[in-house]
């Protein structure tokens, strides 16, 4: 295949996440922010833009561009292991994470540790994926790591079973799960696997290996990384497979991928930092070439300003290759000219429309995306009563007739 490749060369520096200018590399550590460890194995970003960080030794850091909170076995109702491998939230809100030996989910106010048929004979958990209804399905194994099917619960305490013997998976060992657009949970059991609910289908015969990693969704396309054998394409029918035999991929280990807006795949590898694939060049990012500050790349996820966030064994690396935003409420203001003051506010929050904008409705929303109050109001100026709120950040949604505006509101 004649594909190209660039290697970028940045002048960088940089000691703190704290920029006079827009960055295009960020870094948060333990040492400067309150991440609460620095290998990081996974990251969400919610409908919110807030981060939800799973480290390998120190639990889960959630960060809403201000505030750092962070969760772990000393938690209330956290009665799992501080490794957190994976993180999925569902349409209703709630958080699950997957640990070593439990599935833990938080509802915005209380973490509870599922019961039920995870455990048991089963304790390891090998993969989590959550659709929007709620619906968490995993993959465990024995101690022996023996598989143990595929497992799936709607309420975290009962708990149905795929198993070889009673439906079509072709394995019991369940790596790795993935669900569409469609709802379909495309599988790493042993090769590749699709479930629709009711067919199962499988597909090995194409992929450079069995140990899938990531995939990532793009129209009719499935990008699959896996552990040894490179980045694949799969379109239902045909395979095209990049590696370092074929292409100018620096490594065969791909850890992670995410797609952005522009079709743009970004891919974590294990050994060789992060790789930016536009169907036709790699632009390979290091920590000799970037700000990447480790080689290792756990995880990534794109934000809603394009910026990528990046879990390695040095903490959290944030790249933006047109600059970081400094903060999306500026650019609401700038945009929507509305105006909510005093912020930090500690009594009576005021929200002004100006340039003819008016708002119907103001809704005060949690970090966790629990609904706070609600309020229908007319006009474009109104006054909210907060004193009785919790110190802490909040997120203000107003429903104008210019659409729906989301801000920031710190709390006294």
């Amino acid at each position: 295949m004649n594909k190209s490749i660039v290697i970028i060369g940045l002048l960088y520096v940089f000691t703190s996440p704290i920029f006079s200018q827009n960055p295009q590399w960020i870094i948060y550590n333990t040492s400067n922010s309150g991440l609460a460890g620095d290998i990081v194995l996974s990251i969400l970003i919610d409908e919110y833009n807030t981060k939800w960080m799973g480290t390998y030794f120190d639990g889960l850091s959630v960060f809403d561009g201000i505030n750092w909170i962070n969760y772990d076995s000393n938690t209330p109702g956290w009665n799992g292991m501080n490794r957190v491998h994976q993180i999925a939230k569902d349409d209703f809100g709630m958080v699950w994470v997957r640990t070593d030996y439990d599935l833990i989910h938080f509802d915005g106010t209380t973490w509870t540790t599922c019961e039920g048929g995870i455990g048991g004979p089963c304790p390891v958990l090998e993969a989590l994926a959550v659709e929007g209804n709620g619906t968490a399905w995993v993959g465990s194994v024995t101690l022996m790591e023996d598989g143990c099917g595929l497992n799936y619960t709607t309420n975290g305490s009962t708990w149905s079973y795929y198993y070889t013997f009673n439906s079509g998976i072709p394995d019991d060992m369940v790596t790795y799960i993935a669900i569409d657009a469609d709802g379909n949970k495309w599988l790493n059991c042993n090769g590749l696997t699709k479930f629709t609910g009711t067919n199962w289908t499988n597909y090995n015969t194409g992929l450079p290996n069995n140990y899938i990693k990531s995939i990532a969704f793009e129209n009719e396309y499935l990008w699959i990384g896996t552990q040894g054998g490179g980045l694949t394409q799969f379109d239902g029918t045909n395979w095209i497979t990049y590696n370092t035999y074929n292409s100018e991929m620096p490594s065969n280990f791909v850890t992670s991928i995410a797609i952005d807006v522009n079709g743009t795949k970004w891919i974590g590898t294990e050994d060789s930092g992060l790789i930016a694939f536009d169907g036709s060049t790699f632009t390979i990012f290091n920590s000799n070439n970037s700000g990447l500050p480790n080689h290792h790349i756990h995880a990534i996820a794109i934000d809603e300003n394009g910026s990528k966030w990046l879990g390695t064994n040095e903490g959290v690396a944030v790249f933006n290759e047109n600059g970081i935003p400094v903060s999306v409420d500026e650019k609401f203001t700038k945009a929507c000219n509305v105006k909510v003051f005093p912020n930090p506010v500690r009594t009576e929050l005021q929200i002004e429309g100006t340039m003819g904008i008016h708002i119907s409705q103001v809704e005060i929303i949690g970090i966790w995306g629990n609904s706070i109050q609600n309020h229908p109001v007319t006009g474009n100026r109104i006054r909210i009563d907060v004193h009785d709120l919790p110190s802490g950040t909040y997120f203000i949604e107003l429903k104008t007739d210019h659409g729906l505006i989301r801000k920031k509101m710190s709390k006294l």
